[in-house]
């Protein structure tokens, strides 16, 4: 064996002895300081638990754990009796526990230390809210998202009867119309021997009843849809439909009023706005607006006008 090897083999050994040295230093650096450490259970979630999930329904998937004790987070829970107490009916968690986090006392609260804000908070000065629940293809598909604007559309049937008996009763129009004139003359006939009026004429010569449809309403601000409020709109990723939700709508006391009427006796339609958006004023429409049902029976009266004549 030659003196390189030796020397080899001596250098080798020494450097063993060294490695032992500091490895038992360190070990008994360890019992130490772990004697001075004081060995307790924590908890951990077995699964993910949601925020706002009630004490009592999510202590079932928190069990005990020995794993990683030396890393005890200053307000983990480390007494069964402290869990069960703070993990009941009337607390809440305050957010998201992944699964395997230790359980911290900070991760619940009471439902008397926590804030609910209020819609009437989000309300400007001078206006009120007031819900409507369109269909979600009147609603525009179920794309409306809060802080849109709107347009209600109503359709009816217009009983124009009711609304011509209106017009010949005096005590009637001035209710409604607010138009007070002095006693008129009895109307004179248009056909004497019938002894038809012009309102009678006029009745008998107009449909009783047609459907009508209008945007009675213009620029109107959704607050919010279902339980998305236009402060706070959500985690909703993408352009995707809502669906057939409650719309609560920002509007005046006087618009209130009348969508409250249009709800109840009309069907609503909703119109989506696009920026810039510039109210413009419409007469409606109604089936012959539609169809040209008029212009069509005018053609036929003139063509059979036109035969009897030939």
């Amino acid at each position: 064996m030659g003196r390189r090897t030796i020397v080899l083999l001596v250098a080798l050994l020494l450097a063993g002895l060294a490695a032992f040295a500091i490895w038992q230093f360190l070990r008994n650096v360890e019992s130490d300081v772990k004697a001075d450490i004081e060995v307790v259970d924590v908890f951990r979630a077995t699964q993910r638990i949601g925020p706002g999930v009630d004490g009592a329904t999510a202590l079932p998937f928190i069990e005990a754990s020995t794993t990683n004790q030396e890393f005890l987070p200053p307000a983990a829970i480390v007494d069964q009796d402290a869990l069960n107490q703070l993990f009941v009916a009337d607390t809440v968690t305050t957010g998201p526990i992944s699964e395997g986090a230790i359980i911290t006392t900070d991760m619940v609260q009471s439902v008397e230390e926590i804030v609910i804000p209020r819609l009437s908070e989000t309300i400007a000065p001078g206006r009120v809210a007031v819900a409507i629940s369109p269909s979600q293809v009147a609603a525009v598909g179920g794309f409306i998202r809060p802080g849109d604007r709107v347009n209600i559309v109503a359709t009816t049937a217009v009983d124009v009867s009711r609304f011509l008996q209106t017009l010949t009763d005096e005590d009637l129009r001035a209710f409604f119309l607010g138009e007070v004139e002095e006693p008129a003359a009895p109307a004179v006939p248009v056909d004497d021997e019938a002894g038809i009026t012009p309102e009678e004429a006029l009745a008998a010569a107009t449909p009783q009843v047609f459907d009508y449809t209008e945007t009675v309403l213009q620029e109107l601000e959704v607050l919010a849809v279902g339980a998305f409020v236009r402060e706070a709109p959500g985690e909703q990723a993408g352009l995707t439909p809502l669906g057939g939700e409650v719309l609560i709508l920002e509007v005046t006391v006087e618009q209130a009023e009348r969508i409250i009427w249009i709800d109840k006796f009309t069907e609503v339609t909703l119109v989506l706005l696009p920026e810039g958006y510039t109210p413009v004023d419409t007469e409606g429409v109604t089936g012959d607006d539609i169809f040209s049902i008029v212009e069509r029976l005018q053609r036929e009266l003139e063509d059979l006008e036109a035969r009897s004549g030939g």
